[in-house]
């Protein structure tokens, strides 16, 4: 019995080391809340009031305003849609989102606005564009797919991706060189004399002459996603280019047709000039460039115009094409919306 009680003596001897360890343990990290905190500002002087009772609403005061703060910053994030590189079609456009006379498009993701005027005896079509994501600007392919057989309308093109606004492309079946890039993916880079228009990752729009490209490093600079050839550049850094020569007949009035960026980022226009017809005369290649400078772009781009010329804005045709009816071709620049509609397409 005596050795029991020893034992039993000891025992409660060796559990008070360790309780004053868990106390000091206790009182450590209650310390450190209140120094971070700041909270001995906060207690009060009066002996009535209870220090814990103090520390505690001060303690639960903090985290709730911190978990208010961090609730209210959630709520204030936007939401960031994107579009897959390898997607061909676009989200449907919501019908109820544009006016009743197709000449506006707005959501969370894209607005969309048509213009035009009279200019030089000519009448100029403009839709200006601004969005969410860089991967809202793309390049559509008839069929979704590079082949030199494959043609179609740009509407009906832009119909098949679901493409807000539109206008012609390059028209790049109708020659057998110049580059093409698709979505990321090369299609071809045999040359024909011409600029490329480059479009990266940001959104951004290059222009470099076809036999530099390789060369000049853009494609390490860069991560360019899509790329077609025609031009010339039109605007570079605001300013209208001196144009002697051209692609296609500089020097006469004619249908003409751009992509334009302005310098506040993910903001753009399209500009297809009228020609060839009683109401429209059409533009030299100077006058379209000096026309699209005083708009403000930063830089302009010139796609094939005459017959091919081709703004579209939710699958109707703005303008009036040369020779009475839209020429087919094999690829489109369009925006899209990210937004998925309700049937998820």
């Amino acid at each position: 019995m005596g050795d029991i009680f020893v034992k039993r003596k000891h025992q409660r001897k060796s559990k008070l080391p360790l309780a004053l360890g868990i106390i000091f343990a206790l009182l450590g990290t209650v310390s450190f809340v209140v120094y971070h905190f700041e909270l001995y500002t906060y207690w009060p002087e009066s002996a009535s009031f209870s220090k814990s009772y103090a520390l505690h609403n001060d303690v639960g005061s903090a985290f709730d305003g911190l978990l208010s703060q961090t609730q209210e910053e959630v709520k204030s994030w936007p939401a960031v849609y994107a579009l897959e590189r390898d997607r061909d079609v676009a989200p449907l456009p919501r019908a109820e989102n544009y006016d009743k006379k197709f000449e506006s498009y707005s959501d969370d993701t894209i607005t969309v606005q048509y213009s035009s005027e009279i200019y030089y005896y000519s009448h100029i079509h403009y839709i200006d564009v601004r969005i969410a994501h860089p991967s809202q600007i793309r390049l559509g392919l008839c069929g979704n797919t590079f082949d030199m057989k494959k043609k179609d309308y740009p509407s009906e093109i832009a119909k098949s991706v679901n493409a807000v606004a539109a206008i012609d492309g390059c028209f790049y079946n109708n020659r057998s060189s110049g580059w093409m890039i698709y979505q990321g993916n090369v299609k071809r880079t045999t040359c024909c004399w011409y600029d490329v228009l480059l479009i990266d990752s940001e959104g951004n729009l290059h222009a470099q002459r076809d036999w530099t490209v390789n060369e000049s490093g853009i494609l390490e600079k860069y991560d360019i996603v899509n790329a077609l050839t025609f031009g010339p550049q039109l605007v570079k850094n605001g300013k209208a280019e001196y144009i002697t020569t051209g692609t296609w007949q500089p020097s006469t009035p004619e249908p003409r047709a751009a992509i334009c960026q302005y310098s506040d980022g993910l903001h753009y226009m399209l500009c297809v000039a009228e020609g060839r017809m009683n109401r429209s005369k059409g533009l030299t290649m100077q006058q379209f460039a000096n026309l699209l400078a005083s708009k403000g772009v930063d830089f302009a781009y010139n796609l094939d115009g005459g017959q091919s010329g081709t703004l579209i804005l939710g699958n109707h045709v703005k303008n009036v094409v040369a020779y009475g009816g839209q020429r087919k071709l094999g690829d489109i620049l369009y925006f899209a919306t990210a937004m998925e509609n309700e049937d998820g397409q």
